[in-house]
């Protein structure tokens, strides 16, 4: 379908990325029509309440798939306090040929690294305090896990706009005093008397230390490279974002790591923008576990207050009384509470499902460090265990995951030299695993790739 361009009228098939309602000929002409259009095109706004603090609320309805918002990172980089593993810093690219940067000796991949503006802070901060990182006493591993914190500081030095703008718009402070609070102070005053050992010629204010601290450890995304290395990145919008373990946002990175941010199912007017901060396909005990220890909130959401997890059971354990009901937790928003067989209602003591769900996912960590693990040993674990497991239990979901992945790929499992009931088994694996993710993540979500 075409229509005029909102500039000059030509006929013009091409819309607006984000809201698709103007249409534009030229791209200089989208650009110029945009201060006028920014305020009737971007479909959120940014709202403020007591409990979740600022997030995004939709101004209108928006369409499966429709883009909400594209979003630069204004920080990246390796993760807190993790070892150099070979990762380049400015690309994020495994090194293959080690060159050390001819201004402060970090090692990158080469000049057009050496010379890239992601690498600037930390270069420019290691010749100011005069760093060499390769051969200082202190190891190249404590620098490199604070080359992010580095460029987070960085900020307020050369970019006020953006240092006032995390500083003003995100979290630096959790929202409790109790233990996980204190690991947060701890690992701030780490940082704080390592920058104030190594870096003493800029002088970091220790209340901008523990503001950069605060602001990555609670507001940064995870990211992986396309070589396998876990970063973080730093994003204004996607900062706000709520979080949901049934999320409505789907995020995906291009290749410079702006994230694009779409609607995963439609979103009526007034619902909030959400996004998941765990793994979706982790039962409820571990997914609130981990946020609360990583973000320091205890998530009450629709899919936590079920029991059953929308149907997909993936805590529940076959009864041992009646030897056919599910054992699912009484009141799963307390993590103190007993179980129980929700057909014979026989109770289960809390510490026992601990103990149980423990011993399991060590069996499967065990078995997925395995180097010659084979398709085999996977059968194997299942055959074993799964009598005793609800059919979507995560772990069983997580071995049938992996088994999906090894078809096709595993010596002797080729795709060409699969028979016909190995290829019925591979297709009924990805079935079971997807049919769970559907529920979980509905709309848009990464597990589709397996369909293919």
């Amino acid at each position: 379908m075409s229509n005029p361009c909102v500039v000059c009228g030509a006929s013009s098939t091409k819309t607006c990325s984000i809201c698709h309602v103007d249409y534009y000929c030229t791209k200089e002409h989208q650009k110029q029509h945009w201060p006028t259009h920014k305020s009737s095109c971007l479909p959120y706004k940014v709202s403020i309440d007591p409990e979740v603090g600022q997030h995004l609320v939709a101004i209108r309805d928006v369409s499966q798939g429709q883009t909400v918002f594209n979003d630069q990172p204004l920080v990246l980089g390796p993760q807190l306090f993790l070892s150099w593993d070979k990762m380049c810093v400015s690309c994020f690219s495994k090194i293959q040929e080690e060159h050390l940067c001819s201004k402060c000796g970090f090692p990158v991949c080469g000049q057009a690294c050496e010379e890239s503006e992601r690498h600037r802070p930390e270069c420019l901060l290691f010749q100011i305090n005069y760093i060499h990182p390769m051969a200082d006493d202190v190891s190249l591993d404590s620098f490199y896990g604070l080359v992010t914190i580095l460029r987070c500081l960085y900020l307020s030095f050369d970019s006020l706009d953006k240092w006032m703008d995390i500083t003003t718009n995100m979290q630096s402070e959790p929202s409790n005093e109790d233990q996980a609070a204190k690991e947060l102070h701890d690992m701030r005053e780490k940082v704080a008397d390592f920058l104030e050992i190594h870096f003493s010629v800029s002088r970091f204010p220790v209340v901008n230390i523990y503001r950069a601290c605060g602001i990555l450890h609670l507001n940064s995304f995870e990211l992986q490279t396309p070589d396998g290395f876990l970063i973080q990145g730093l994003y204004t919008l996607a900062s706000k974002l709520e979080h949901s373990c049934i999320p409505n946002i789907h995020r995906s990175y291009q290749e410079d790591y702006n994230m694009i941010a779409r609607a995963a199912i439609p979103i009526k007017k007034g619902q909030h923008f959400t996004v998941t901060y765990a793994d979706t396909m982790w039962p409820t005990p571990k997914r609130r576990e981990y946020l609360y220890s990583t973000k320091y909130f205890w998530c009450k959401c629709p899919r936590c207050k079920d029991p059953t997890e929308l149907g997909t059971y993936l805590s529940g354990i076959k009864c041992l009384t009646c030897k056919s009901g599910w054992v699912i937790s009484k009141d799963p928003l307390d993590e103190d509470a007993d179980w129980h067989c929700e057909q014979c209602n026989s109770n289960v003591r809390k510490e026992t499902i601990v103990e149980m769900t423990s011993l399991l996912e060590d069996v499967v960590e065990d078995l997925e460090k395995k180097e010659n693990a084979t398709i085999e040993d996977y059968k194997e674990i299942l055959k074993r265990h799964a009598p005793f497991l609800h059919p979507t239990h995560a772990q069983v979901l997580d071995v049938k995951h992996s088994l999906s992945q090894m078809y096709g790929n595993e010596e002797g499992y080729q795709m060409e030299q699969l028979d016909e009931d190995q290829v019925k088994h591979m297709v009924d694996l990805c079935s079971d695993v997807l049919r769970v993710a559907n529920k979980l993540l509905p709309g848009s979500n990464c597990h589709n790739s397996i369909q293919s």
